[in-house]
């Protein structure tokens, strides 16, 4: 009998192992399955608010601004502020609010010379929700987003609060409760693959190491030591991006494949202490 169980908890190991499930991390790359418990954002006196993980810290007062020209020529600026705010979320956690805002610059000349975020012709606004667990983990535990709809003229013609979710809580009304994902590993390593994010039909990011260390080259300067990632989603086929998420620093390029490759870079990096 002994020998029996002892011959199946092997058995059970080598398929453990098989799949990178022996843990919560994959030592080796694939996938990784950290089960989401609220308690684990507070344990061991961790504050889920200090988000500190080396490869994208999220401190309030951190600002990015990010530049794109799209395949349509159009010039896209993007800011990304860590604010003070924070959200308890219907999950149980509380989250730090990072608002992100896109604006396009119809009368831009499409380089990386800033001289100020356009004020007319915003394309969206969304308030997303982070929390660090105790082991340096990042979750994304929702947002609350606001897309515009312009006719061919930029006449505002309304809104879009499509793709908004919250960990906990069935804000659609689809019937299920949407799940919080993770969105930096705190020990990442190629080949690890991971929910970001999960709300049936309306948000089903997933995220994977394609490289680390990476090198980037951008205007600002040249990272080395940089975690790539390519996210990705079954409900926009064909669509993927990499990131490239720096020591210290945190997200600093971004390429959007989806026909011509769009380049979305940090022009302007100011990290709060």
């Amino acid at each position: 009998m002994i020998k029996a169980q002892l011959n199946n908890l092997m058995r059970i190991a080598a398929v453990l192992a098989v799949f990178g499930l022996t843990g919560g991390h994959a030592l080796a790359g694939g996938l990784v399955e950290i089960e989401f418990n609220a308690g684990d954002f507070t344990a061991m006196g961790n504050d889920p608010l200090d988000i500190d993980n080396r490869w994208w810290p999220l401190q309030a007062g951190t600002r990015f601004v990010y530049f794109a020209e799209n395949e349509d020529d159009e010039c896209l600026m993007n800011e990304v502020v860590v604010t003070d705010a924070t959200k308890f979320v219907a999950a149980g956690v509380l989250a730090r609010v990072v608002e992100d805002k896109e604006w396009i610059d119809l009368d831009g000349v499409c380089d990386t010379t800033f001289d100020g975020l356009p004020n007319d012709v915003v394309l969206e606004d969304t308030d997303d929700w982070y929390a660090q667990d105790y082991s340096g983990n990042i979750w994304y535990l929702g947002e609350d987003t606001t897309e515009y709809l312009y006719d061919e003229d930029w006449n505002l013609l309304g809104t879009s609060e499509e793709g908004a979710w919250e960990a906990g809580a069935d804000v659609a009304g689809t019937g299920m409760n949407a799940e919080a994902g993770i969105v930096m590993l705190a020990a990442p390593t190629t080949g690890d693959y991971y929910r970001q994010e999960f709300y049936e039909d309306e948000a089903e990011d997933m995220g994977k190491v394609l490289t680390f260390p990476a090198f980037v080259a951008t205007e600002l300067q040249d990272y080395d030591g940089c975690v790539k990632t390519k996210e990705w989603t079954r409900l926009s086929p064909g669509e993927n991006e990499h990131k490239y998420y720096c020591r210290d620093i945190g997200l600093v390029l971004i390429e959007e494949l989806k026909g011509k490759t769009v380049i979305v870079e940090a022009i302007i990096v100011n990290i709060a202490p």
